[in-house]
């Protein structure tokens, strides 16, 4: 049985309001229709059809889009069918039945296409060839692997938002200490990083801001001091007896330099 994201999010939110629940149901229905409507025509949502196939056709109803935008022609606020890695969202949603699949990944599954025409790691070992592991943040200004010299396979890339040491962390660099080929971990936080701009409290409540859940039941581990932050990380693996053998290292990592400052 298919599975409606928004629709299990509007029950949860609001379990004893039938109405809701027959206002969902009617749009997943006509969110069927319009799937079985799109199987047996071959056209696009729009009623168009493109040679090139699905994923392309969605690049050139992106095109449509933009040249509509440039002329100040804007599509229903309930009906944007962009991509959303393009910046269409749905009450802020991340997700909503009305968009495809096949839209929502288009950009990328496309990116993928030419990777693997030109793929030129087949065979590589899944053992880290410089025994090192990397714990840095999951922003996007961060590129690991270039930042430090290396290539695929080098390393293994553990991310989470502030580079924080969670228990997730420590049960994976067992794995990859005595699994894995990895003898030395380096903890990388980085400047301008959003962990340590404000409170706890101020991070739940841009959360909720954004549409969010009540998310004060979660700890996202912010702090006001990077580099303090990071010489205690650092304290938890040296300390943990089942990474003993590792050698560990932490740094500060420069949004605005690329350059890399040794803290511990």
């Amino acid at each position: 049985m298919r599975t409606f994201p928004v629709r299990e999010e509007l029950r949860r939110r609001t379990p004893s309001t039938n109405l809701l629940r027959r206002a969902d149901d009617d749009h997943a229905r006509n969110y069927d229709d319009d799937c079985r409507h799109h199987h047996d025509t071959g056209c696009d949502r729009d009623n168009t059809h493109d040679d090139r196939g699905p994923a392309n056709s969605s690049f050139a109803d992106n095109d449509d889009n933009a040249e509509d935008d440039r002329a100040g022609h804007h599509h229903g606020a309930d009906h944007d069918e962009r991509p959303l890695g393009t910046g269409a969202v749905d009450n802020g949603l991340a997700y909503h039945p009305s968009v495809s699949a096949a839209r929502t990944f288009a950009d990328v599954l496309a990116a993928n296409e030419a990777y693997a025409d030109d793929f030129s790691l087949p065979g590589l070992d899944g053992r880290a060839a410089k025994g090192l592991a990397v714990l840095t943040c999951i922003d996007s200004r961060i590129k690991p692997l270039a930042m430090l010299g290396l290539q695929p396979g080098d390393a293994k890339i553990l991310r989470n938002a502030g580079a924080r040491v969670t228990d997730d962390v420590l049960r994976t660099l067992v794995l990859a200490s005595y699994l894995l080929g990895v003898n030395r971990a380096m903890v990388i936080a980085h400047t301008d990083c959003r962990m340590t701009t404000a409170s706890e409290e101020d991070v739940h409540a841009a959360v909720s801001e954004a549409g969010g859940p009540d998310t004060r039941s979660l700890a996202f581990l912010v702090t006001n001091d990077p580099e303090a932050t990071v010489r205690e990380d650092v304290r938890r693996i040296r300390s943990w007896p089942y990474v003993s053998r590792l050698e560990v290292g932490g740094f500060l990592y420069h949004v605005d330099t690329g350059r890399l400052t040794q803290l511990c």
